[in-house]
């Protein structure tokens, strides 16, 4: 047991914990953001590239009853659409799922907190490799001086 001076008691409360949680959850969250982005020539580092996604309209795909010759073919020309369609719609849901945790966070911890746990969330992004502003996450414009 660790006695109340000692700093790593701190890393053991169930606050502690939970916020540890979060900033996993999140990273994990922006690392698959980021990922996804990448896949689709997606840059995220503006306003407009978000609000881009954030309002993404899924194509109408048209359902074709393909018979057994078409099967053995080996024609597959709209399984690559169906791919993109799927991982923008992921995308988009990714990107509003994470500003709805931005906006929960502030609510249940407030500002201070919600920014340590997107700062932290982001530097261990950053750690794995990826660059900069790849997650769409910008600090500076969303808590000020981060």
């Amino acid at each position: 047991m660790s006695s109340p001076s000692d700093p790593a008691a701190d890393n053991e409360t169930p606050e502690y914990k939970l916020l540890e949680r979060r900033v996993d959850a999140l990273g994990d969250l922006n690392a698959r953001i980021a990922r996804l982005a990448m896949g689709l020539g997606l840059s995220l580092r503006q306003e407009p590239d978000i609000q881009r996604v954030i309002t993404y309209q899924k194509p109408h795909v048209s359902v074709e009853r393909r018979t057994q010759s078409d099967r053995r073919s080996g024609v597959r020309s709209s399984s690559s659409d169906r791919r993109a369609s799927q991982q923008w719609e992921e995308l988009r849901g990714l990107v509003v799922l994470r500003y709805e945790l931005e906006l929960k966070y502030a609510q249940e911890m407030g500002a201070s907190v919600t920014r340590d746990i997107f700062t932290e969330a982001s530097a261990r992004l950053i750690r794995d490799g990826f660059a900069v502003g790849m997650d769409g996450m910008d600090l500076k414009k969303l808590f000020g001086n981060a």
